[in-house]
């Protein structure tokens, strides 16, 4: 499958990343930041995105030929507070 995850390469998003890419799946990783993502996961097609897109036509380019979208991109709960 191609997937793509928001936030690939964060606390949460990493593990996903990880398992996806041992099960064989494409993923294509979105975040702002993606500098040393490349170099952590070099087998993701990483694209560097504001995830305060507002329309659906800013994410449709992204989305072609995706077959599932997953989302971790947030802080945890409480997260801010530390």
């Amino acid at each position: 499958m191609r997937i793509l995850v928001v936030g690939a390469y964060g606390l949460l998003g990493s593990h996903v990343t990880a398992r996806l890419l041992l099960a064989g799946n494409e993923v294509i990783g979105v975040g702002r930041d993606i500098t040393a993502a490349v170099q952590r996961f070099p087998d993701v097609t990483w694209v560097r995105a504001d995830l305060r897109f507002t329309s659906a036509e800013q994410w449709a380019a992204h989305l072609k030929g995706v077959d599932a979208v997953v989302n971790c991109a947030g802080a945890p709960a409480g997260w801010a507070a530390r």
